[in-house]
This record gives structure tokens, C-alpha cells and sequence, in this order.
């Protein structure tokens, strides 16, 4: 009886958990050190900070990037937001293309929460053919770190990365 008993505690416990979602609300400035970036390379004076607001089911992002670079040509500082439902379905968004003068590109994106993570995922053309983006979004154990993994697939090539994100920070 005494097991029993144990396991309903801990099944209680697991169900409250789950119930309790991360707080994510907050301004994070990425580590460039804990991060992996990937094929990017970016200039030693590159900053970029997520400013998040997540109330109920809406998931609301701001991204902030100064001295951003990719391929180590200078493009100029940024300033997006995006906001998401997080219940699973798909909504029409425009993603900033990457280099100035392009056309932004228009993707389908939906989220959901996945236990204490949110995952999100986009699709849509980039560059004539298809790209798939995904992204999850977690809370190191204390929550003073948000850890974001990308995976996108697209013509232009994969790319992984491992963003690394700590509370507080700046903006534009």
C-alpha cells in the first residue's frame, strides 16, 4: 500500500508539472560563448536579444540583432516581432528575408506547447524551392537561460544551431 501510495504522489506531482508551463516572459541577450551557431559567423560586435511575451496561448517574440552578418557581409541592425498562437494551428506570417532588397518570405508557421517547451514550425519558398524552420524553446533548470534549437531545410542548405540566451539584456 505504502508503493501505492508513492506512485500516485509521484504521479500528482508529474501532472502539476505539466500543468505549470515555463515562464519565458522576459528580455534574453544570446551568449555567443554557450551558443552553437552553426555555418554562421558573425562579427565580434554582433549583439541579439528576444524579447518575449507569452500570456495564455499567445507567444509573442521580438528579436533584436545589431551588427548582424552573414557570410561576413555587414547587413543592418534589425528589429522583428512575431506573434503565435500556441494551439496548433497554422497562421500566414511574412519572414524577413534575409538580405536587404529581397522580398520577404511568406510562410505558414503554427506552435504548440510540447510538455514545458514550446515547438514551432514554418513553412513555405525561399530562394525558388521549399524550406521547412523549427524551432523549440526551453528553460534551463534554475530559468535563467533560454535554450532555442533551430533546424531548417531549405535549397540554399541545412543548418542546425543551438542558441543560448540569458535573462536581462538591451535592445535597439
Amino acid at each position: 500500500m505504502k508503493n501505492l501510495w508513492m506512485v500516485v504522489v509521484a504521479l500528482a506531482c508529474c501532472t502539476l508539472a505539466q500543468a505549470q508551463k515555463p515562464d519565458f516572459n522576459g528580455t534574453w541577450k544570446l551568449l555567443i560563448s554557450k551558443s552553437f551557431m552553426g555555418s554562421d559567423h558573425n562579427m565580434p560586435n554582433y549583439e541579439y536579444t528576444k524579447i518575449i511575451t507569452a500570456k495564455g496561448n499567445i507567444f509573442s517574440v521580438t528579436d533584436i540583432q545589431i551588427h548582424p552578418s552573414i557570410v561576413n557581409i555587414a547587413l543592418p541592425d534589425s528589429k522583428t516581432t512575431s506573434e503565435l498562437r500556441l494551439d496548433g494551428t497554422e497562421q500566414d506570417e511574412q519572414m524577413a528575408s534575409a538580405f536587404p532588397g529581397m522580398p520577404p518570405v511568406k510562410t505558414k508557421v503554427s506552435g504548440e506547447w510540447q510538455g514545458g517547451t514550446i515547438f514551432v514550425q514554418q513553412r513555405g519558398q525561399m530562394f525558388g524551392g521549399a524550406m521547412t524552420l523549427h524551432q523549440r524553446y526551453f528553460l534551463s533548470e534554475d530559468g535563467q537561460q533560454l535554450i532555442e534549437l533551430i533546424e531548417r531545410h531549405s535549397i540554399a542548405g541545412d543548418k542546425e544551431q543551438r542558441l543560448v540566451f540569458e535573462r536581462g539584456g538591451g535592445g535597439l
